[in-house]
């Protein structure tokens, strides 16, 4: 659970990544993913042990609000890999 939580916490927090790399769209566009993900855990802790609803509405925006997340790191990844490449060719070009 606690696994969960932390990375519930990084999904609610990728929107701003998405807009800091001028994919506002993108950022906008998980918004409500974020409110059905926090509203569908608040449904399972309040459940009193039965199961909440599969493939409810706010079953698909807390899974759908992962893979966005995912997609963030994929692109935070890839940022990182460009800006490293860059600054390995200005390095090269100093020494020489």
């Amino acid at each position: 659970m606690d696994i969960l939580l932390i990375f519930m916490v990084f999904s609610s927090v990728t929107p701003w990544f998405f807009w800091r790399w001028g994919w506002q769209w993108l950022a906008l566009l998980q918004l409500p993913f974020i409110m059905g993900m926090w509203g569908f855990l608040f449904e399972m802790i309040t459940s009193n042990g039965t199961q909440p609803e599969a493939f409810s509405l706010l079953w698909f925006l807390f899974y759908g609000n992962f893979v966005l997340a995912e997609l963030a790191v994929v692109l935070a990844c890839r940022q990182w890999n460009q800006r490293t490449k860059s600054q390995e060719t200005v390095d090269k070009e100093k020494a020489m």
